[in-house]
């Protein structure tokens, strides 16, 4: 039976949504579609995995589709998904509230300039990108890497079709300095009883690494992305000869140990704290939360 979703988890990329997948997906009471964290159901996507030929692809397929992705969750489990590109998506907010007015969103930030170079190192490993980050910020190629930390803009847009009580945000700072807090935050919001993995809970997950071969990673993330996305079933076979662990243990050995992460230059910084200072003091008022640390650091 088709199963509408509880949550959503609706961004923004590189804003610890992938600690978060970890950790709620060893929760008893709350269920994922297998080995599926981001559905991208409701934004545009691009026909081969990225942003050429964009549109609605998965959308298209009817939400039929989407809601027997979520069919394998009990009676007593919470059902959702975590796409992050939601958030900047203009129509997303729509589509969403069209079909599940009742849904509760998570919503993950953090400060907005370390996220836009953390989600370019992160995607120049994936596919290729200008030479520099100052290059991306005046070609983002689609990637909306300025865009997406405008947290306070695009939140307007769900504001219009959901009520704050359905948003819970979360701030990267509160993931790392306090974890559990975190998730007993979300559950309070679930409003289910707190039981998670008490080895993931503090681990860093996803970080953006440097690797031995940038082919080998690409061809291990988008074979990765293509079972995920578009061969469900052929993904459970997969996973039945163990064939995910030989990609993990080819993943692993690819990263680059003692790898250093370059500053942002500072007249970089200072750009983009110009550009993202009005986003950051109408979410600093909207929050209540005290962000001048964002401006200044």
């Amino acid at each position: 039976m088709p199963r509408k979703p509880d949550f959503i988890g609706i961004g923004s990329p590189r804003c610890a949504t992938t600690w978060l997948y970890k950790n709620l997906v060893t929760h008893p009471g709350v269920y994922f579609p297998p080995a599926l964290k981001e559905v991208h159901f409701f934004d545009e996507i691009g026909r081969d995995g990225h942003f050429s030929e964009r549109g609605r692809w998965n959308y298209e397929r009817g939400i039929s589709w989407y809601e027997n992705l979520f069919n394998g969750a009990s009676s007593a489990q919470i059902a959702g998904e975590i796409t992050p590109t939601y958030l900047a998506d203009e129509k997303a907010p729509e589509l969403i509230a069209q079909h599940y007015p009742d849904v509760k969103l998570l919503l993950s930030v953090r400060n907005p300039i370390d996220r836009a170079y953390s989600h370019y190192r992160y995607m120049s490993k994936m596919v290729t990108l200008p030479e520099s980050f100052e290059l991306m910020l005046k070609d983002s190629q689609g990637f909306k890497i300025k865009e997406a930390g405008q947290y306070y803009t695009h939140l307007q847009r769900f504001l219009k079709h959901f009520h704050r009580d359905q948003i819970l945000i979360i701030f990267y700072e509160d993931v790392v300095n306090g974890p559990w807090q975190v998730l007993r935050d979300i559950c309070n919001f679930f409003q289910i009883d707190v039981q998670f993995d008490e080895t993931l809970v503090g681990n860093t997950i996803n970080p953006a690494v440097d690797v031995r071969s940038q082919r080998i990673h690409r061809l291990y993330y988008w074979s990765r992305r293509k079972l995920r996305r578009d061969l469900p079933g052929l993904l459970q076979f997969a996973e039945f000869i163990q064939l995910p662990r030989l990609g993990r243990f080819i993943s692993r050995w690819n990263r680059r140990p003692g790898g250093t992460i370059e500053p942002i230059l500072r007249r970089t910084r200072r750009e983009l704290q110009e550009y993202y200072a009005e986003d950051i003091c109408q979410l600093a008022k909207y929050t209540g939360r005290n962000l001048d640390q964002w401006l200044i650091s």
